[in-house]
């Protein structure tokens, strides 16, 4: 799970995983979490009662945009780098994604768990947003008064079946899993994407061009709770530019064609150093920190990090 948010709703998603676990599932829980937080904050009773065999909270990895080694003036959207650090973090060699404020189906770990066992797929499932009203565990798809949807994922009315073999730009909404390895391979999300977005769907694309299907299961669905703000106030997203010619569509030309991220370091190498030595929270060690010294550009307008204009 990555977050941000002053309420995750953690318990959420632990009491939903102790519904559907079976005898014989070990599953882990990795936070990724900017706010530093540890998991007896968030969860600790769910955790306990057995949602999960064990529970971490990690900090993301150094980077440009946010944190206390950051370049930039202010904290900055970075999921690329948050969703990174959570597969440098992962001990296991299958990792299943999903953003905060989360509720999930009913067959959510089962769609999942199949997907583990057959390996023939990197695996998403739909998502819807509402704000302010809970939703029915037993069907997602259905909003409980007085609860107001602010987005229905449109790949459900294209594809009310799902779809076996998906285009790769159909992975996203922060609701996905798959094999560490077939990340590696890609080397993981494009932080390049940071602090714009669309990391999901680019990570998508890679995975496609390099011969990985994509499918689309409705069995996957979750919804995400948005109460108060559909984007985290305290780590905005930036564009830049005009559209068209602005930093989001020039993300999807540089990026949609490649094979191979350009902007993220070597996370294999990451991840070998992370899982072989002491990386507890809230630690930096052993990811390399960002060094003040030097001029770090953005890839689109070639400014300065440093004297990145804060959104208005």
């Amino acid at each position: 799970m990555i977050t941000a948010r002053a309420e995750p709703r953690l318990d959420w998603l632990c009491d939903a995983i102790v519904k559907q676990r079976q005898s014989g599932d070990v599953l882990h829980l990795l936070v990724v979490d900017a706010l530093g937080r540890s998991i007896l904050d968030l969860a600790p009773e769910a955790i306990i009662n057995g949602g999960f065999n064990e529970g971490r909270v990690v900090l993301p990895k150094p980077n440009i945009w946010q944190g206390p080694h950051r370049i930039a003036p202010r904290d900055f959207f970075a999921n690329a780098n948050a969703r990174n650090t959570a597969i440098c973090y992962c001990q296991d060699d299958y990792i299943a994604f999903l953003d905060d404020r989360v509720r999930i189906g009913p067959t959510w770990l089962e769609t999942v768990r199949r997907a583990y066992r057959e390996r023939t797929s990197m695996i998403c499932g739909p998502y819807d947003k509402i704000e302010d009203g809970p939703v029915d565990t037993n069907n997602v798809s259905r909003v409980v008064t007085p609860g107001t949807r602010l987005s229905i994922d449109h790949r459900k009315e294209l594809k009310p079946g799902g779809m076996r073999d998906a285009p790769g730009g159909w992975l996203f909404g922060g609701n996905f899993a798959g094999p560490i390895e077939w990340l590696l391979d890609i080397n993981g999300h494009e932080e390049g994407c940071d602090p714009t977005g669309q990391e999901d769907c680019i990570l998508g694309l890679m995975l496609a061009s390099r011969g990985r299907r994509i499918e689309f299961s409705i069995a996957m669905a979750a919804v995400q709770d948005r109460t108060g703000d559909v984007h985290v106030p305290a780590f905005p997203r930036l564009d830049k530019g005009t559209s068209p010619r602005d930093r989001s569509h020039a993300t999807i030309d540089r990026f949609a064609i490649r094979r191979r991220t350009e902007f993220t370091p070597d996370l294999r190498a990451l991840r070998a150093r992370v899982l072989g030595g002491d990386a507890s929270p809230p630690l930096a060690a052993p990811f390399p920190i960002p060094d003040p010294a030097f001029t770090y550009r953005d890839w689109w307008d070639n400014m300065p990090i440093k004297e990145t204009p804060w959104p208005t």
